[in-house]
């Protein structure tokens, strides 16, 4: 009995570990399924809700002149930056506490280093608390996130910001500090996807006391980020623009266009208008956490691709010698005992095209200011009486005096108004509407006057009957096919201008009458011309009736090699007849031969056409001085040339004409020319 039950007992013993080894085997096969066969595919279903996408900021391009020389280009700067996915993150009063204790930490360690940090929050700094003024937009939305009426005090808002961030705690200043970074936080969207940059360009010191102290500040990493250096200082800084974090109503702007609260968009000039080429387009940096949300791995899994760079029509050779005439010119007129004409020149205005294609070589606003202290010195640059922020060269209106003659002449004789041998007597009045009260003085007597010596001499009569047989629509008409009055197509934006007519003058509540279109004639009466219209007017005239669009950009260089260049386009072909042309060019070369302008360039060894003007400033102050130009006049044109000299008097616009004609031949001479885009630089 004893004998059947062992045997019984040793079958089950056998089956048992049958099924063991059936067992652990089907579990070595499922494991090698999952592990081997599967791995991949069950990993991804493991990581794939627990992956963090990060941004990876593009290169910025950079900005070259027409040769190809840098003119902004990227450096490397210290940035603090919070990586929310390391950052303690939550709203729990123990958090809130955790965070607001490691922020006054970073803050002392910045302050202690004269570091600043990113705070736009539209409070003022210390109490009694009153909003910033320029930030309503930001004022309101403020009151609105934190849940208060639109008519609640600054006062309102920082108790409720004190609430929120649980700073009821801390002292009245510290309170300020930490509301401030956490608001920044928030309207930039801080999260697991979205970094926060809280302090930009700090030094090599500081970011090396936040490494020895990292521990302390979980989830804040000092990275070397680009930055944007402008290697012209004072030069084209009206031009080239900036660059900054974007407001709160650019976000809004442009959200739908891949960007975050946290990058830097251009701000104004060519990084405004060129921005959609320069930004370049993000990469991606993944996270994979676990369970717990702990990270376990990062890596990048999409590169950025880096911004086109931009290639500029300015020569900035000649663009540092236009600048330095323009200053130097001002300095003189200002260097003059007070009282003399011109003394009291408040600004000026230079501007040079290629004549082939109405690419601008040079451009000039005075006075200028230096661009990579732009927001260091805005306060100042704001309160400057001279309005050193103001570009003159697009957005200024000036009135543009006897340099409107030519258009006038143009007209007259191509309706068959005039011929080149009809003659109108001056006697240094203009009399036809003195039954009217109106009576318009000319600066001599100059007798039986033809077109082409009324323009040299700049004969007022001559040039008030030539309005008055025109009549203000047929003028206007011809001022606008030579580029004034309308926007000349520069890239980074201008002014219109205006054209005196009668809208213009009902629209400022005044009433037009007939002698309107002979002040009008003279550059008097409403017109506003800027300084870059005076130089395309006059490259159309070069160009015997062809105006180009006026530009600033010559190519888009790919960071791949691709080039975009801009190809020269006709905004307007003139219907005048030839001789028209020749009978004004014979006008204008007797202004700078014998006439108005010929003081100025005695000496010169290239032929140059040209018409002097003087507008009254009507402040009080000296007249406007205002010229236009072009050379060479003896064979094919090659420079426009327009300057303003706001109450600088003819005297100041002919002294920097000439500077700025001299120096145009000066780098054509010595220079090697454009170089060919798409073409490597040795």
């Amino acid at each position: 009995m004893e004998k059947k039950n062992n045997k019984k007992q040793s079958r089950r013993v056998a089956v048992l570990c049958v099924l063991v080894t059936l067992f652990v085997a089907a579990y070595i096969i499922r494991l090698f399924q999952i592990q081997i066969v599967h791995g991949d595919e069950y990993a991804a279903q493991v990581y794939s809700g627990s992956r963090t996408k990060l941004p990876v900021a593009a290169t910025r391009g950079e900005i070259l002149d027409c040769n190809l020389t840098p003119l902004v280009v990227n450096t490397t700067s210290y940035t603090v930056t919070f990586d929310y996915n390391y950052f303690p993150h939550g709203h729990s009063p123990e958090v809130l506490k955790q965070q607001n204790e490691m922020l006054l930490s970073l803050c002392d360690l910045l302050s202690a280093a004269g570091e600043t940090w990113t705070d736009t929050l539209p409070l003022s700094k210390t109490a009694p608390y009153t909003f910033v003024k320029g930030r309503e937009t930001a004022a309101d939305t403020l009151k609105t996130d934190l849940r208060l009426a639109l008519y609640a005090t600054a006062d309102n808002c920082m108790a409720a910001l004190i609430e929120t961030y649980g700073l009821s705690d801390y002292d009245e200043q510290t309170a300020r500090t930490l509301a401030g970074i956490h608001r920044e936080m928030e309207v930039r969207g801080f999260s697991s996807t979205v970094p926060f940059t809280f302090a930009q360009n700090v030094s090599k010191e500081t970011s090396f006391a936040l490494g020895e102290r990292s521990t302390e500040f979980p989830g804040v990493t000092v990275e070397l980020t680009p930055e944007r250096k402008y290697l012209t200082g004072t030069h084209a800084a009206h031009i080239l623009g900036t660059v900054g974090l974007l407001s709160d109503d650019e976000y809004e702007q442009v959200k739908d266009n891949g960007y975050s609260y946290n990058d830097v968009i251009g701000k104004n000039g060519v990084e405004q208008a060129m921005e959609s080429v320069l930004r370049g387009k993000n990469g991606e940096r993944t996270l994979q956490k676990d369970s717990d949300g702990k990270v376990i791995g990062e890596e990048e899994t999409v590169a950025p691709e880096p911004g086109s760079a931009v290639a500029l029509t300015i020569d900035y050779t000649l663009q540092k010698k236009v600048e330095a005439a323009l200053d130097e010119t001002v300095k003189e007129m200002r260097g003059q005992p007070a009282g003399y004409d011109g003394q009291d020149i408040s600004s000026g205005a230079a501007v040079v095209l290629d004549v082939r294609d109405n690419s601008i070589k040079a451009i000039a606003s005075w006075p200028t200011f230096d661009i990579n202290r732009y927001y260091d010195d805005y306060g100042k640059l704001l309160n400057d009486p001279d309005n050193p922020l103001f570009n003159r060269a697009l957005d200024g209106g000036f009135a543009p005096g006897s340099t409107f003659k030519p258009a006038m002449a143009i007209g007259a004789l191509n309706e068959g108004l005039i011929t080149k041998d009809y003659t109108y007597y001056c006697g240094s009045w203009y009399r036809h509407y003195e039954n009217e009260g109106l009576m318009i003085h000319c600066m001599a007597n100059h007798g039986n006057c033809n077109v082409v010596y009324g323009i040299g001499k700049s004969c007022n009569a001559f040039f008030c009957e030539m309005g008055r047989l025109l009549g203000i629509e047929r003028m206007n008409d011809y001022c606008r096919q030579l580029g004034l009055g309308v926007k000349t197509g520069v890239e980074i934006g201008e002014s219109a201008g205006t054209l005196a007519g009668p809208d213009e003058r009902e629209e400022a509540g005044g009433i037009w009458v007939p002698a309107d279109a002979s002040q009008a004639a003279i550059g008097q009466s409403d017109n506003m011309i800027t300084p870059v219209q005076l130089a395309t007017y006059v490259s159309t005239i070069a160009n015997r009736g062809t105006r180009y669009k006026t530009h600033l950009v010559s190519a888009v260089l790919g960071y791949d090699g691709t080039v975009q260049k801009t190809e020269k386009e006709i905004a307007c072909q003139m219907d005048v007849r030839p001789d028209v042309w020749d009978t004004l060019k014979q006008g204008m070369l007797l202004t700078a031969h014998n006439g108005t302008a010929t003081r100025f360039f005695v000496g010169v060894d290239y032929e140059f056409a040209a018409k002097t003007g003087t507008a009254e400033a009507g402040n009080g102050g000296s007249d406007h001085g205002v010229f236009i130009g072009y050379a060479p006049a003896d064979s094919t044109p090659r420079y426009a040339v327009a300057v303003v000299m706001e109450n600088g008097t003819a005297t100041g616009s002919g002294r920097l004409a000439r500077k700025v004609m001299d120096a145009c031949f000066e780098v054509n001479a010595t220079g090697k020319g454009d170089t060919p885009i798409g073409q490597l630089l040795p």
